[in-house]
Formats: structure tokens, sequence, C-alpha cells
């Protein structure tokens, strides 16, 4: 039973600093899914996915660019603009991560700040 626990790389429940959602992460995610690299990673941190599709798009370009003169509650309820994030993401490698996105959540939570990055400390 405990080197079952040793090598467990199932999913471990944890919550996202963003949102406070329950998330599970995968200890053995693939490390070629760039889009949505930042969707919690365990020990490093991250956030859930919808606080990850929040972040894109309100930072990484060329999305920022394309939000600032749209509304958000209605640019993103277009089944459009849903299928076309999601097929960046499996281009992308992140398959799972393109069929978790709650699009409701993402509008609701579109103004949550996002959680300050850690600064690593000198040895």
């Amino acid at each position: 039973m405990v080197q079952e626990q040793l090598f467990d790389t199932g999913p471990s429940v944890v919550l996202c600093p963003r949102c406070g959602r329950r998330c599970k992460y995968a200890r053995n995610r693939r490390d070629d899914d760039r889009p949505m690299r930042k969707v919690l990673e365990g020990e490093k941190g991250g956030m859930c996915v919808n606080c990850v599709v929040t972040e894109i798009f309100k930072f990484e370009e060329p999305f920022c660019e394309m939000v600032e003169s749209l509304n958000v509650a209605e640019a993103f309820r277009l089944p459009h603009v849903q299928t076309q994030f999601s097929q960046i993401c499996v281009a992308g490698g992140a398959v799972e991560a393109a069929t978790e996105i709650d699009w409701l959540e993402v509008i609701a939570n579109w103004d949550l700040p996002f959680p300050k990055q850690r600064r690593k400390r000198k040895p």
C-alpha cells in the first residue's frame, strides 16, 4: 500500500489560487500542452483551466488586443469563439483542457485579481 502511494501518478485535488475552484491535476501532465502550460502544475502552482483562459485573453498577444474592443460577456458566449479557442488548445496539445473550459465561469470570474507571482529566494 505504501509503495502504491509513492508511485501514484493519478490526479490530486487542489484549489485554484485565483477563484478557489476545486481542481484535479495529473502529476504526469504532458509537457507539450503549451497553450495550457499554467494549468495547475501541482507543487509549482498554477490555476484552473478557466482562470488560465482568462489570463490568456487578458495578457497574451494577440488575444488581449482583441478583447479590448469586445464585450466579454457577449463574445465568450458565441459558439464560434469557443470552438476556435478550443481548436487552438487542441493544436497545442491541450486536448483535455479544451474540453474542460466553462465559458460561463470565465465570464463570471473575469474581474477577479490574479495571484501575485512568488519570487524565488536566492540561496
